[in-house]
């Protein structure tokens, strides 16, 4: 009889540790298809004029409509800042339902031309 529970507590041990895999896995296909549409939002546009590289942090929220609701972006320049919020804001994202209504921090890194 103990055999039996220990073989039945062995294999639920397995089922959720493989379950709680597969999850996160998809969690990070799911974050890395909303960071290439954010990067294709985006595009090259913010690179112009840029003389040095850094990164810019942005969080931004998506509401139940798959809208960017941009919350903050914190970067060395003001119009940088503004820049990105204006080309995120608002836009919408392909995203699953499970994606939806929450909230994103972003590194962007722009790189100097």
């Amino acid at each position: 009889m103990k055999t039996i529970l220990n073989i039945f507590i062995a294999l639920s041990i397995s089922l959720l540790s493989s379950i709680s895999t597969n999850a996160s896995n998809n969690n990070e296909k799911e974050k890395k298809s909303i960071q290439n549409q954010v990067k294709n939002i985006i595009g090259g546009s913010l690179n112009a004029g840029i003389k040095e590289k850094f990164t810019i942090r942005a969080s931004f929220y998506v509401n139940k409509k798959n809208e960017i609701v941009v919350m903050d972006v914190l970067s060395k320049s003001d119009k940088l800042n503004e820049m990105v919020k204006n080309k995120l804001n608002n836009q919408k994202l392909d995203i699953p339902k499970s994606q939806q209504q929450k909230v994103y921090m972003l590194p962007i890194k722009i790189n100097k031309k």
